[in-house]
């Protein structure tokens, strides 16, 4: 959905922006739905290099 896609790509720009915030300790099934979304072939042909 919409949904998945838009907080899949925050949470991407967490990662990119502000990789020491250590959000997966504090979210671990957030950090497990975005393991998978992440993964997506869709995700990885989008993925930013920089």
């Amino acid at each position: 959905t919409i949904g998945q896609i838009s907080v899949g790509c925050a949470i991407g720009c967490l990662d990119m922006r502000f990789n020491d915030l250590g959000w997966r300790d504090d979210c671990p099934a957030l950090a497990d739905w975005y393991a998978g979304f992440s993964a997506r072939p869709s995700m990885v042909a989008t993925e930013p290099k920089e």
